[in-house]
């Protein structure tokens, strides 16, 4: 049995070596495709797209169990369910071009920290934006 794990593992390498560049190509689109402009939404709203959207992925009938510092995964949030959210999230916030990390849910997994993180991107687009329009018009 163990000659066949070699076999796969043999098999799988010169598969990535020879499709490598092609697969993260394939990735890389699929991320170029989903930085497209979302909305300019207040931290407030931020923070109510996030409490919906985890609580729509949790299929929580009682959202009150999710606190702003409740861990996600300790609620049953899965992997699938992570990237499901940050597709979301990807789509309604205006994050300047910005591609979001594959592991922002992961990373910032309360609603407090991701809140944070995704203002942030929202804020620096605001600030350049302002900056612009100042330039202009000196």
């Amino acid at each position: 049995m163990s000659w066949l794990i070699d076999i796969f593992h043999r098999v799988r390498a010169a598969f990535l070596k020879t499709f490598g560049h092609d697969i993260q190509s394939y990735y890389d689109s699929i991320e170029r495709n989903e930085a497209q402009p979302g909305k300019d939404l207040s931290e407030a709203e931020i923070r109510q797209l996030i409490r919906d959207t985890v609580s729509n992925a949790l299929q929580m009938e009682d959202d009150s169990i999710l606190k702003n510092d409740t861990d996600f995964f300790s609620l049953g949030l899965d992997p699938l369910m992570a990237i499901s959210i940050r597709r979301k999230l990807g789509q309604e916030i205006e994050t300047d071009g910005k591609v979001l990390n594959s592991n922002i849910v992961f990373e910032n997994s309360n609603v407090n920290a991701l809140t944070h993180y995704s203002f942030s991107l929202r804020s620096s687009a605001v600030e350049r934006s302002a900056q612009q329009k100042t330039s202009c018009r000196i």
